[in-house]
């Protein structure tokens, strides 16, 4: 009873690569109704230097539409890539807002995110 649709879309153009994503999932049934996920998100980065140094722009969401909890997740990020192996190796650096939304609006947390990453891929 778990099905899952998911759509995306990306372009690239003289330093300039944009990406949007969608998805819907289905998971059974759960304390007596189905659990409904939609997610987007959507970036636009621009390679400062090339091959190297790229700065992006993010913005995404998730929500679980008629859970338990009835929550949404959302994010607006800064992101900065340093790229020592093309996406082999690579750090990358965030910057922004994570809201978390709930049925009961006094449980709602909204805080700032920075966070740096190393990715080795082999």
């Amino acid at each position: 009873n778990e099905w899952a649709l998911v759509a995306d879309i990306a372009a690239a153009w003289q330093g300039f690569f944009a990406t949007i994503e969608l998805n819907y999932r289905e998971n059974g049934v759960h304390g007596g109704q189905d659990v409904e996920i939609f997610g987007w998100m959507a970036q636009l980065g621009y390679m400062v230097i090339p091959e190297t140094l790229e700065i992006a722009f993010r913005a995404a969401n998730v929500d679980w539409d008629h859970s338990t909890n009835r929550s949404s997740r959302r994010s607006y990020l800064v992101i900065l890539n340093y790229f020592l192996e093309l996406h082999d190796m690579k750090v990358q650096a965030e910057f922004g807002r994570i809201e978390r939304h709930f049925h009961d609006h006094d449980d709602n947390i909204d805080e700032w995110r920075i966070r740096l990453q190393f990715q080795i891929m082999f």
